[in-house]
């Protein structure tokens, strides 16, 4: 099964701006002149990975002799801070710099509120497609992969009853099955027995209020595919930030586009 990561960029700038003078001779190579020049030094501090201590620490020992010396200046903290100080402000530039470009959840279907509820619920046309249609009717899912979703934060639809933090996802993880290949009307990989299903669990997606739906595995022909995610429950762990992507990832990309 392919691993899917979402890579965050971290960069702080060191300017230092100085003067340099030089001689500059004219055409009649008698006269000298002196001109200070304001120059600008850029230092960029680039790294692939999660946005945290460990991986900011070690890339600016990469490119500084005192690497932590330098960050610590930089985060405007004071020289010899302890390394929970300097979590604490690396914590907050890391959440601006992901928050400030953060997409909604709404903007890769594009279509409102109602359909991406439903299409969670499993009643849109997404869900019912085979084949020749899918690529035609979903073109906006690998555009939105390759230019948004693998660089840039998409936020939780908390606005989704399914994904309302509040009221739901107190485990902090999320099953997506599939009973059907929309290529060939194929059964998908057998991954998953499903045995029962709880009514109560979700009135909002199946529009019952109560009542139990049993399978008997021993006769049940047809195959379940599921594939599921979790996150940390450190607001501020990647799992965590980026659990919009992976969503996005796993129900739409991976297991329904691709």
């Amino acid at each position: 099964m392919k691993t899917f990561h979402i890579f965050s960029v971290f960069a702080i700038s060191d300017r230092i701006a100085f003067s340099a003078s030089y001689d500059k001779t004219n055409v009649r190579g008698s006269a000298k002149t002196n001109e200070k020049r304001q120059l600008q030094l850029n230092t960029e501090v680039k790294f692939t990975g999660a946005c945290e201590f460990l991986n900011v620490v070690q890339a600016y020992e990469n490119v500084y002799s005192n690497g932590k010396y330098e960050l610590t200046k930089q985060l405007g903290l004071a020289e010899g801070a302890a390394d929970d100080e300097i979590k604490t402000a690396l914590n907050l530039k890391c959440a601006s710099v992901t928050d400030k470009d953060a997409v909604t959840f709404s903007t890769i279907s594009n279509r409102g509120y109602q359909f991406d509820q439903n299409y969670f619920d499993g009643g849109t046309e997404w869900n019912d497609k085979y084949d020749d249609n899918v690529a035609a009717d979903t073109g906006r899912i690998p555009l939105f992969y390759d230019s948004v979703a693998r660089r840039t934060q998409v936020n939780w639809p908390g606005y989704i009853p399914n994904f309302d933090d509040t009221s739901s996802c107190n485990l902090r993880t999320v099953m997506c099955c599939w009973v059907a290949e929309c290529k060939g009307q194929y059964d998908p990989i057998d991954n998953s027995d499903v045995c029962v299903v709880d009514m109560e669990r979700s009135p909002r997606s199946n529009h019952v209020a109560g009542g139990f739906t049993i399978y008997d595995g021993g006769k049940l022909s047809d195959k379940v595919y599921c594939n599921g995610f979790a996150w940390s429950n450190d607001p501020d762990h990647f799992t965590n930030r980026f659990k919009g992507n992976t969503l996005f990832y796993t129900s739409m990309y991976k297991h329904f586009y691709e």
